[in-house]
């Protein structure tokens, strides 16, 4: 109740596209989602989101969040078709504006790379094999990009790599997918 009044009160002190009113819009939406009030969520992050494109534009620091909070909201949905259009939207957005080393876009970036591991998780779940590698290296690409090469998350890949192909063997015996999970398994350390 106390941020729902809070939400209320910023919008008639403010209006509805002030900044204020879109932070109070996505702390209203994380707390309606955290109580299980997932469309309350929705509702309010969608609101946000539209708000935030259209009177500040993509690179604005509301619009980074509100595209961010929405996002996470329909991983964990997981609605991937709704949810990876975000996440792209806002990395090419900030890789755009503000340059590869930017801190938005790095951040962007990883929030990315989360997203696609679990969009090869889905995929792999549900035997689609080929688009759980496509997931899977943009992931790994990122995440190189991002730490280098010998951190902890790029090992995240290669045992996701290793999981991969071993139930793609499994599903497709004498395919070669055995060889394929060997060379990963090969790198974890």
């Amino acid at each position: 109740p106390f941020l729902a009044k809070a939400l209320e009160q910023t919008r008639k002190s403010s209006g509805n596209e002030h900044p204020r009113t879109l932070v109070s819009m996505g702390n209203l939406g994380s707390v309606l989602e955290s109580l299980g009030d997932v469309d309350g969520a929705v509702a309010l992050f969608e609101e946000a989101y539209d708000t935030s494109m259209r009177v500040f534009g993509k690179t604005h620091t509301e619009t980074y969040y509100a595209t961010l909070n929405l996002a996470r909201l329909e991983l964990r949905r997981k609605d991937f078709e709704r949810a990876g259009p975000l996440f792209r939207q806002n990395y090419d957005t900030w890789n755009k504006a503000g340059g590869a080393k930017h801190p938005r876009t790095r951040a962007a970036q990883k929030e990315l790379a989360v997203f696609l591991l679990n969009l090869q998780q889905h995929h792999r779940k549900r035997s689609e094999f080929t688009q759980a590698v496509t997931a899977l290296e943009e992931a790994r690409q990122h995440y190189i990009t991002l730490v280098g090469a010998e951190h902890a998350a790029i090992q995240l890949c290669v045992e996701q790599y290793v999981k991969l192909y071993d139930a793609w063997h499994k599903a497709e015996p004498d395919q070669g997918h055995e060889e394929s999970a060997a060379k990963w398994r090969a790198q974890l350390k």
